[in-house]
């Protein structure tokens, strides 16, 4: 099964419930990061949260990453003693309880431990890299906290932490994933565990073009880069208050398409994208400069449509493309992602009985905030083709005619050379399937059939012409319940491993000159060739 698993209100109780299985990792690793947490706070005059309470608050998303990788398991497991009659209650709802109590007792959890050998690694593995990740977060905040009032509140004190919320996306490197904090002060910071200089850099050609006069200039958001990590404004949703910000939203986003296909990006979904009043906002842009594999267009007629398309505006992510998966037609675009759309989930049947069960079935995809409301107003994206189309032809036109300051050795792109940035070199939907398979009972409980799970690497998707360079670290990241993560620099052809490898030459060419021979070439030929694809996109837009 490729869907992930779909935890409705109707069933999240009911497989929490299981979360007792998971008592010793949980209450060490809450004791550990209490202490790591109270000796951070030794000597100093200020601290900006309770050790308590932070360990608290971080300690949630531990129990979540947990029932991830072992609820599956469990729930055969209840199967199977409800089958061979070794559960009491005159009701399946109390023949669950009574499974769940019995979870958190030792005799019961050892002999799943030793039967489970795959899923028992991958507990003890997600729980000490929760550890590190959480006490590496709360040793940054402290570290940073000076500087981060000074760029994110004018100097003034933002007051104690009310709300942390870990897991804010895929996990990497070792558990790391992004944390949101809110202070009582009402100031909001995304922390990511990762280089912001990208970031800073866009936020830096995006005051170039304003400066420069475009009709609708853009909104520009706030970072601290710490080189291995760093802070970012919150971006809050904000609904538009006139059609004429509507009209200014999607201008803006033609705008922002020009910028993205000049700098070579891709992965630009809807979740990347907030919806701030007449303002889109990309919130993650790791894949700017993004190397890419080509397809053979000498192949066939496919292939040559394909490699046009992923080169041209539709291979940046946001505008409107549905793709086919599992039967169900989906447009996960940063443009896209209309309300209504049903996706194909894996979803627990009977919750809260001892016949709880997981089935295959679709559910409506949840709503997030990349894009624009008006109070009143039924948005249909096509609309505002009128609107992205002339938003994207000035930001071009305006390259066009800035091309050598833009490409100089003190223009605005010159600051991105060093700037660490992430190589896709297989989709995230992919390694997110293999991951959800790695979680079927057959597999966690057989090293071999995990292995040859794994295997797969070998045999699908290899576009890159020496992936085989990059696999084990592919693997090795699977195997820690991570996302796989590679990085390069703009000016580089090595990529980085997710633990600071160097795969020399991996990259046939740089992410910059990529960019650069993209800027030179764009005229008025390829302008109009986008356009045109940009206006039979959104024409079949919802």
């Amino acid at each position: 099964m490729g869907a992930a698993v779909q935890a409705p209100e109707s069933s999240a109780a009911a497989a929490a419930a299981l979360s007792g299985f998971f008592e010793p990792w949980i209450v060490h690793a809450r004791s550990q990061l209490r202490e790591t947490a109270r000796g951070l706070c030794e000597g100093t005059t200020f601290w900006p949260f309770d050790p308590e309470l932070a360990a608290a608050k971080l300690c949630a998303g531990l129990s979540l990453q947990l029932l991830l990788v072992a609820q599956r398991t469990l729930v055969l497991e209840l199967n199977i003693a409800r089958l061979q009659g070794r559960l009491s209650g005159a009701t399946a709802e109390a023949r669950f309880d009574y499974f769940v109590e019995s979870l958190s007792n030792q005799t019961v959890r050892e002999p799943l431990l030793r039967e489970y050998p795959v899923m028992a690694r991958a507990i003890e593995t997600a729980a000490q890299h929760w550890m590190e990740a959480s006490t590496a977060f709360l040793a940054h905040l402290g570290q940073d906290w000076t500087r981060l009032m000074e760029e994110f509140s004018s100097g003034e004190d933002a007051g104690d932490i009310v709300a942390l919320l870990g897991g804010a996306g895929d996990l990497h490197k070792r558990g790391r994933s992004a944390i949101l904090v809110k202070f009582n002060s009402g100031l909001k910071l995304a922390y990511k565990p990762h280089s912001l200089a990208v970031n800073r850099s866009f936020q830096s050609l995006l005051e170039w073009l304003n400066e420069r006069g475009v009709s609708f200039p853009f909104e520009t958001i706030r970072h601290k880069d710490c080189r291995d990590h760093g802070w970012a404004e919150f971006v809050s949703y904000r609904k538009c208050e006139t059609a004429e910000d509507l009209r200014r939203f999607y201008r803006r986003q033609g705008g922002l398409l020009a910028i993205l296909y000049a700098l070579c990006a891709t992965d630009m979904h809807s979740e990347n994208l907030v919806a701030s009043g007449e303002h889109p906002v990309i919130v993650d842009l790791e894949t700017l400069f993004q190397p890419r594999w080509y397809f053979d267009r000498s192949a066939d007629a496919a292939a040559f449509v394909r490699d046009v398309m992923t080169s041209s505006v539709a291979g940046i992510g946001l505008l409107p493309n549905t793709q086919e998966i599992n039967g169900e037609r989906i447009d996960r675009s940063g443009m896209g992602r209309a309300p209504g759309q049903r996706v194909p989930v894996i979803s627990w049947e009977r919750p809260g009985t001892d016949e709880m069960r997981l089935v295959e079935t679709t559910a409506e995809m949840r709503t997030i905030k990349n894009r624009p409301v008006l109070e009143g107003h039924d948005l249909q994206v096509s609309e505002y083709a009128g609107e992205v189309a002339p938003g994207f032809v000035e930001v071009y036109q305006l390259f066009c005619s800035l091309r050598e300051e833009l490409l100089g050795e003190s223009g605005p792109l010159a600051s991105f050379k060093q700037d660490e940035i992430r190589v896709i070199l297989r989709a995230t939907r992919k390694y997110a399937e293999l991951l959800n398979v790695s979680r079927h009972p057959d597999v966690q409980r057989d090293w071999r059939e995990y292995s040859r799970l794994l295997d797969k690497l070998r045999t699908e998707g290899q576009y890159w012409p020496n992936i085989t360079s990059a696999i084990p670290y592919e693997r090795l990241d699977l195997e820690q319940g991570d996302i796989p993560f590679f990085t390069t620099r703009p000016d580089s052809k090595d990529i980085w491993t997710s633990t600071g490898e160097c795969i020399r030459n991996f990259l046939t060419r740089t992410g910059y000159s990529l960019v650069e021979q993209r800027i030179r070439t764009m005229n008025a030929e390829d302008m109009r060739f986008q356009t045109g694809i940009i206006e039979m996109l959104m024409a079949r837009a919802r």
